[in-house]
């Protein structure tokens, strides 16, 4: 629980996560050897708060925390030191159930970009910008849904209304969601599309459908 075991910690997280991004562009030996010192020491960490805490590690107020690193370090191991021998008791045993154990240890592979979400619980900072980000999805879940009817009626209406004289833009509901949801996110109209040219009220109807979309929601989602 000290500083200096945090600061440490702290420093073998970013350099983790420098190096999975690294490792996506090539891996090499000298990465490897990185990858399993850090390894080594957050499982060294685990085992010692492990250790410390006993079972109140998976109970006290940082057990959401306590139990994704648990995960995160588990599949790490299983990754490195677990696959390798499997892999090589496989090459010599020709069984299916190796071949879908084998498969499960490559997918969990993936698993190992999650290491980056510990950044999280070593800078507080970032934890409580998180939870802002969650407070804010809320309203713009509901700005979304609006969004959707709002993009959902004038489908129905132009689909009815125009739908046999636009054809791929408003001849069927999902080209007339398509195309109403590309000028909600401000594409436009697509060049395609003639009906509005020729009719001045469906100038003033799109320029409206315009307005309540992309200008109104936009607004709405910088005010939350």
């Amino acid at each position: 629980e000290g500083e200096w075991f945090k600061g440490i910690t702290g420093f073998a997280i970013v350099s983790n996560s420098i190096l999975l991004g690294l490792e996506a562009d090539g891996t090499s030996q000298f990465y490897e050897e990185c990858d399993t010192m850090l390894l080594v020491w957050f499982t060294t960490e685990v085992v010692l708060r492990l250790m410390r805490h006993k079972w109140e590690f998976f109970t006290n107020d940082d057990w959401h925390w306590n139990i994704f690193d648990f995960c995160i370090v588990s599949t790490g191991v299983a990754d490195s030191w677990v696959m390798p021998v499997v892999l090589a008791f496989a090459g010599r045993v020709r069984n299916t159930s190796f071949s879908s154990i084998i498969t499960i240890f490559r997918v969990a592979r993936l698993l190992r970009v999650l290491r980056v979400a510990r950044l999280f619980r070593v800078f507080r900072q970032l934890n409580l910008l998180i939870g802002g980000l969650i407070e804010a999805a809320q309203a713009v879940i509901w700005i979304t849904m609006l969004s959707g009817i709002l993009v959902y009626v004038n489908a129905v209406v132009c689909t009815k209304l125009i739908g046999d004289r636009e054809p791929g833009n408003f001849d069927s509901m999902v080209n007339s969601c398509w195309t109403l949801f590309n000028v909600m996110c401000s594409a436009g109209l697509p060049a395609t599309v003639s009906i509005h040219v020729d009719n001045n009220s469906w100038k003033v109807y799109f320029g409206g459908y315009t307005i309540a979309s992309a200008w109104t929601m936009g607004n709405l989602v910088t005010a939350d």
